[in-house]
């Protein structure tokens, strides 16, 4: 009994820690949205230019995506 007990225990730290990071990435955008530029970099050519721009509702996708990626990857 003891042995799987330290099988589940990892597993458990990590979903906290997860789970931490995934509720992090959901609040840290509405916290900053105030300070946001109207228009934020959406993606850079190979020299590191911004070759888009977009609105900073766009920030949410990275958010979405991150959700989709956390319920993917747990269940």
């Amino acid at each position: 009994m003891h042995d799987s007990f330290r099988i589940i225990r990892p597993l458990a730290t990590w979903q906290v820690k997860e789970t931490a990071s995934t509720a992090t990435s959901l609040i840290y955008p509405v916290i900053i949205w105030p300070s946001l530029p109207s228009k934020i970099p959406a993606h850079y050519n190979t020299q590191g230019q911004v070759d888009r721009w977009g609105s900073k509702g766009e920030i949410f996708l990275l958010v979405a995506v991150v959700v989709l990626m956390y319920i993917f990857l747990t269940y």
